[in-house]
């Protein structure tokens, strides 16, 4: 009679995870291109253009936030690991250090700069980004 092993659901449920990672992994870096399966209809791969459920969701997975949100709504460190406000228009944020794009180039204050430059001139007409539609 052939013995029977058992095998606990999280443990098996680790092991194909690390197997599958490892052979999903090897393919990634060898693939042209990137697909990614959703159940969700996505509008937009732009963080600043559509402010959407469905897009954050999967944006989440891609971009980093200089603060994060914890469950209860409170600010909680992210690309920015410190923050105060300085003035009634000015706040003054501590950025994590050696946080690299993809490319290995620095992240730095000028992307943050670029970033918030970007979604105010994304919010101007006409484009008018997240702002009412006429």
């Amino acid at each position: 009679m052939a013995s029977m092993h058992r095998f606990r659901p999280a443990a098996l449920a680790g092991a194909v995870a690390i197997a599958l990672s490892a052979g999903f992994i090897a393919s990634i870096a060898q693939a042209e291109d990137l697909r990614v399966g959703t159940q969700m209809k996505l509008m937009t791969l732009d963080p600043h253009y559509a402010d959407l459920n469905e897009n954050n969701s999967l944006l989440s997975h891609i971009y980093e936030r200089l603060v994060n949100q914890d469950e209860r709504l409170n600010p909680q460190p992210g690309l920015a690991v410190s923050w105060k406000r300085l003035s009634e228009t000015r706040w003054e944020f501590k950025l994590r250090e050696g946080v690299t794009f993809h490319d290995g180039s620095p992240f730095t204050a000028k992307d943050v700069i670029y970033s918030i430059e970007r979604i105010r001139d994304f919010l101007k007409p006409p484009s008018g980004g997240f702002a009412p539609r006429t």
